[in-house]
C-alpha cells in the first residue's frame, strides 16, 4: 500500500465491505477525495464514485488515444490505465462523442489494437448483449500472436487489464448469451496462448480461464456452462507436455467449478486426477508426499475414519521412501526417507488413536510398526522433543 495516499486505499477497501450500496459510494468518494491514486479509481467507479471528467478536445483526445497506441504501452501500463479511466468517465458522462471518436482512431490491424476497440464497446453506455457478442467475435477471428507492434505475446504488463475485461463482459451477459460469449474467450485463450520452456505465456491462459470463470459465474446455468466448456479445455486429449504440478493445478480449478455447479462426483474425480499430478514425480520428489501427509490433520479432525484409510494407502509409498539414497552419499538414506516414517507414525499415534494403545487401531497397527524400527534409530532426544502423545499435557 503506497504510503502518501494510504488512507485513501484504506477507505476503498471499507467500500468493499459496506451493506448498502450507497454507504459503499460514500466510502468510495471519501477514498478519491483522500488522495486515493488514479489505478484506484476504476475500483472506486465499480462502488459509484462521482468522479467530474473533464471535457477535452479533439486533439487532446487523439493524443490520449495515440499515447496508448504507442508500442512502448507495454512496458508502461499506467498509459493504459489512465486511457481505460478516461473512456470509462466519458460513458458515466454519457459523453458519446469522444467514445466514437476514440474508436476512430484506433486501427484493426493487429490483435492488440482489436482489444482496445473491446474496451471502447465494453464501457459504451449504449452497448447491448449483442454488441458485446459481435465484439468479442471479432476479437477471435484471425488471431495473429507475433503480428502488430506490441505484439499479443508481448503484453506481459497487461495481462491483468485484459482478463479484467473479459470478466467484466462475461458479468454484464445473461445465461442465454454465457455460452456463445464464453466459447469466443475459449478461441481467444487457446489462439494467443505461447509457451516458453513449458510455462504458459499468454494473456489468458487455460488455467486463467477458468479463474475468470469461476469469478464470472453467479448463476447456476453459468456455472453449469462454465464446467462444461472448462472440462472440455482440460480433458486428456488437450493437455500439452507441460509439467506435473501444471496439470494439478488445472485439475483443482476444475474441482473447484464443477463443485460450484453441484457436480459433485465429478469434481471428486478430478481432484483425484490433481492428487496423482502431485505425486507423479519419481526421481528425487519423494518431498511430495508432504503433500499428501500434511492436510491429513485436520482431515482427522472432521473424519477419523476417512483418515485412517488414507494413513493405510499411504503406508506402501512411505516405506519405498526409505530406500532413497541422497543424491550424493549414496550409502545414506535421504532426510525424507528418515523424517517422513516417524511423521507418518506419529499422525497415527496422535490423531488417529488419539494416545491409547495401539491395539484399538488394528487396522493401522501392521502398517505402522513396520516403521518403528526406523523411528527409534533416531536420537533419542530428538524423538522425545517431538513427540508427545495427544492427551499427556
Amino acid at each position: 500500500m503506497p504510503t502518501v495516499p494510504r488512507k485513501g486505499w484504506v477507505l476503498l477497501a471499507l467500500a468493499s465491505l459496506e451493506a448498502s450500496p450507497e454507504r459503499s459510494r460514500d466510502r468510495a468518494n471519501q477514498a478519491v477525495s483522500s488522495q486515493l491514486p488514479f489505478s484506484g479509481w476504476l475500483e472506486a467507479l465499480k462502488y459509484g464514485a462521482d468522479i467530474p471528467s473533464t471535457s477535452r478536445t479533439s486533439e487532446e483526445i487523439d493524443a490520449l488515444t495515440d499515447d496508448v497506441l504507442d508500442s512502448h504501452v507495454q512496458f508502461e501500463p499506467d498509459r493504459f490505465l489512465r486511457w481505460f479511466l478516461q473512456i470509462r468517465l466519458w460513458a458515466s458522462a454519457g459523453d458519446t462523442v469522444s467514445l466514437m471518436r476514440t474508436e476512430a482512431h484506433i486501427p484493426s490491424d493487429s490483435w492488440y489494437r482489436r482489444w482496445l476497440r473491446f474496451c471502447v464497446t465494453l464501457v459504451h453506455p449504449a452497448t447491448t448483449a449483442d454488441d458485446l457478442i459481435a465484439s468479442v467475435r471479432e476479437l477471435s477471428k484471425n488471431i495473429e500472436v507475433f503480428v502488430g507492434d506490441p505484439r499479443a505475446c508481448d503484453l506481459y504488463r497487461l495481462h491483468g487489464a485484459i482478463r479484467m475485461s473479459f470478466r467484466r463482459m462475461l458479468e454484464r451477459l445473461d445465461d442465454a448469451r454465457w455460452e456463445e460469449a464464453l466459447n469466443y474467450v475459449a478461441t481467444i485463450s487457446d489462439e494467443t496462448n505461447t509457451s516458453l520452456q513449458r510455462a504458459r505465456m499468454g494473456p489468458l491462459p487455460v488455467d486463467a480461464l477458468c479463474d475468470l470463470c469461476l469469478e464470472a459465474a453467479d448463476t447456476p446455468a453459468k456455472k453449469a456452462t462454465a464446467s462444461a466448456i472448462c472440462s472440455r479445455l482440460l480433458s486428456a486429449e488437450q493437455r500439452t507436455n507441460e509439467y506435473y504440478d501444471t496439470h494439478a493445478a488445472d485439475q483443482l480449478i476444475l474441482a473447484r467449478i464443477q463443485a460450484a455447479s453441484g457436480q459433485q462426483d465429478i469434481a471428486e474425480r478430478s481432484w483425484r486426477e490433481a492428487c496423482t499430478y502431485l505425486v507423479a514425480y519419481g526421481y528425487r520428489k519423494d518431498i511430495t508426499l508432504w503433500e499428501l501427509l500434511d492436510p491429513l490433520e485436520k482431515l482427522a479432525a472432521a473424519d477419523s475414519h476417512r483418515t485412517r484409510r488414507c494413513l493405510r494407502d499411504l503406508a506402501p509409498l512411505v516405506e519405498r521412501v526409505r530406500g532413497i539414497p541422497m543424491a550424493k552419499k549414496p550409502v545414506m538414506p535421504s532426510m525424507s526417507g528418515l523424517i517422513l516414517p516417524r511423521r507418518f507414525t506419529l499422525l497415527a499415534f496422535s490423531h488417529i488413536s488419539h494416545g491409547t494403545k495401539f491395539r484399538t487401531c488394528p487396522a493401522l497397527a501392521p502398517s505402522t510398526m513396520r516403521f518403528q524400527n526406523v523411528w527409534l534409530r533416531l536420537p533419542l532426544r530428538l524423538a522425545r522433543s517431538h513427540y508427545r502423545p495427544r492427551g499427556s499435557g
